[in-house]
């Protein structure tokens, strides 16, 4: 009986394993539920993303082309104000006409002469000169306003006139044309000839006048001068202004011996050269223009020099304070300082050759700077 049984069970199983499960009337286990996962975001398509990128790059040029709308309209803003500044400073208030022909013309004589200059005491030399002096006299004019210069030549040569770094027609400043059948009258004065130059100084700036290249000699014995352009739109806030022409002079001694080349400043050499006088808190400009063939290096002791403009430029670098500037040969530039060190002090050449005479201090360019309080 128990055999049987176990025959029975031993049946059972192997008809399990041949029957599938949930067949025959077995129960099938319960199913296992699967995980359930977020079906995938669907990408937009292709072309829907061009679309978008396009509306966004138009959205974008709407609002550079509103802003540079608005920057139009300021800069015309600006421009309107510039112009009511300029006929302010032009014509001297808002009830005064209009135009450049508010200004006068500025009538100007130069008498180009020979003349015998006393450098140093004992020392002379046979220059030319404008008006009786070296450097001619200083020329000072506003931006826009109409200038007539009328050279005399008084002198035993034939000579010119250029406006150095001016922009002026060529009627007035350019080289007479070539095989012209009116050439002297084209700017080349004969001995007693004259000339009278008009032009309109268009821009503010630091200007010198000499003859044409085709006189240079006429440039070492004397004839140069500073023409300045003030500007109509900034104030002036320097009142203490010197020029300063460093140039070499052929000289002779008493007893008319001996020839030298001296160094001068504005015709004299030291210890002949006037002093600067300043006064504490005030602010000083030298315009420096170096007339010589050689660099010079001027320090001003007890002081720092701040250089604002040089031949012609303005400077583009930051704000740089120095205690020696170099004004290199026949170049010129714009020198401020801050008169904050009460005292005498000297405004002279690094160079020892350059402020020397026959191997003695002082000659050449040694300049006094003294405080009115002392």
């Amino acid at each position: 009986m128990k055999s049987r049984k176990t025959a029975l069970c031993l049946a059972a199983f192997l008809v399990s394993l041949l029957v599938p499960v949930g067949e025959a009337g077995l129960a099938a286990p319960a199913a296992q539920k699967a995980p359930q996962t977020e079906a995938p975001k669907q990408e937009p398509a292709f072309w829907d993303t061009i679309d978008d990128v396009a509306a966004e790059q138009a959205k974008e040029k709407e609002e550079l082309r509103k802003m540079k709308g608005e920057l139009d309209d300021i800069n015309q803003e600006i421009d309107s104000a510039r112009d009511a500044m300029r006929n302010l400073n032009l014509n001297g208030g808002p009830n005064q006409p209009t135009g450049r022909q508010a200004l006068p013309v500025q009538e100007i004589h130069l008498f180009a002469r020979n003349q015998q200059v006393e450098v140093a005491p004992g020392i002379k030399s046979l220059a030319l000169t404008y008006n009786n002096k070296i450097p001619g006299p200083t020329l000072h004019v506003m931006e826009g306003q109409p200038v007539k210069i009328v050279l005399h030549n008084e002198s035993n040569l034939p000579t010119s006139l250029h406006l150095h770094g001016l922009q002026a027609p060529h009627a007035v400043d350019g080289l007479p044309r070539s095989g012209s059948a009116d050439r002297q009258a084209e700017r080349l004065l004969k001995p007693q000839d004259n000339f009278v130059y008009q032009f309109i100084a268009k821009e503010p700036g630091t200007y010198l006048y000499h003859p044409q290249v085709i006189h240079y000699d006429q440039r070492d014995r004397g004839l140069f001068g500073a023409l300045i352009v003030h500007s109509r739109l900034q104030a002036n806030d320097v009142k203490n202004e010197h020029e300063l022409f460093i140039a070499r002079l052929e000289c002779q001694d008493a007893g008319k011996t001996k020839t030298t080349s001296v160094l001068t400043v504005n015709g004299k050499t030291a210890p002949g050269i006037p002093a600067i006088q300043v006064r504490s808190g005030e602010r000083v400009r030298l315009r420096v223009f170096n007339m010589s063939e050689e660099d010079v290096p001027l320090h001003l002791s007890g002081h720092k020099l701040e250089v604002k403009g040089q031949s012609g430029a303005d400077v583009m670098e930051p704000k740089l304070m120095r205690d020696t500037v170099t004004i290199p040969a026949k170049q010129r530039a714009e020198i401020e300082f801050v008169a904050n060190n009460p005292g005498v002090w000297s405004l002279a050449s690094e160079n020892w050759s350059q402020i020397s005479s026959n191997g003695k201090f002082p000659g050449g360019v040694a300049i006094v700077v003294r405080y009115k309080e002392y």
